[in-house]
C-alpha cells in the first residue's frame, strides 16, 4: 500500500482522493493523481507541434499529417503519468537518488519515444507504402531520453514541496521528450532549409 509522500500531507491523508479535488483528477493506482485536463493538454499540443513541424517540413498529405499527430498525441499523453510514476517509486531521499531517478526518466521517455515511431513507421509502411527505417527509431530513443535526463536534472527537488507543480512538470516534460524525438528528423529538414535560406541571402550580399 502506498503510504505517502511526506513532502505532500495531503497524500498522508488515508481518505483524501486526489488532493480533494475529484473532479478533475483520478487516482485507480492510490499512488499517482491522474489529471484529465492536463493530459488532454499535453495530447493536444503534442500532436498539433507535430503536424505543424511536418507540414513545415514539407509534408502535404493531410492524412499522414493526421495519423503522425495522433501518434504524437498519445505518446504525448502517456509520458506524463508514466514519468509521474517514476517519481513515486524513486523519492529522493537516499544517497544517488537523483543521478538514478534521471536515468530511469531519461530510459523511459527515450523508450516511449522508440515505440511510438516503430508505430508510426509500421502506420506508413501500412498505408502509405514506406520501408522501416531503424536509425530513424534510434535517433527517436536518443533524442527523447536527452531531453528526459537533462529535464529531470533541472527537475531536481524544485517541486518537491509542490506535488500540483511536479505533476504539471512531469506531463510537460513527457509530452516535450516524446514531441521531439517523433519529430527530431523533421526539425532537421527544417533546420536545413533555415541554413540553406541564410546562406542564399548572404551569398546575395
Amino acid at each position: 500500500a502506498f503510504a505517502g509522500n511526506n513532502f505532500d500531507p495531503q497524500s498522508l491523508h488515508k481518505y483524501a482522493y486526489c488532493h480533494c479535488d475529484p473532479v478533475n483528477g483520478t487516482d485507480p493506482s492510490g499512488c499517482y493523481e491522474f489529471n484529465l485536463v492536463s493530459t488532454l493538454k499535453a495530447a493536444s499540443l503534442s500532436a498539433g507541434l507535430n503536424i505543424a513541424v511536418n507540414f513545415l517540413a514539407g509534408e502535404r498529405n493531410p492524412k499522414k499529417l493526421l495519423v503522425h499527430g495522433l501518434i504524437a498525441g498519445v505518446a504525448g499523453a502517456v509520458a506524463g503519468p508514466i514519468i509521474g510514476k517514476i517519481d513515486e517509486l524513486i523519492p529522493l531521499n537516499t544517497v544517488g537518488a537523483h543521478f538514478i531517478r534521471a536515468f530511469v526518466t531519461a530510459i523511459a521517455t527515450g523508450a516511449i519515444a522508440a515505440t511510438f515511431n516503430v508505430v508510426q513507421q509500421c502506420g506508413d509502411a501500412l498505408f502509405f507504402g514506406e520501408k522501416f527505417d531503424g536509425d530513424k527509431v534510434k535517433l527517436a530513443f536518443a533524442t527523447a531520453a536527452v531531453i528526459g535526463l537533462i529535464g529531470d536534472f533541472y527537475k531536481g527537488d524544485r517541486f518537491d514541496l509542490d506535488p500540483k507543480a511536479a505533476q504539471a512538470y512531469d506531463v510537460q516534460l513527457g509530452y516535450l521528450a516524446e514531441w521531439v524525438g517523433l519529430t527530431t528528423e523533421k526539425l532537421l529538414v527544417i533546420a536545413k532549409k533555415v541554413w540553406r535560406t541564410i546562406s542564399a541571402d548572404d551569398a546575395d550580399d
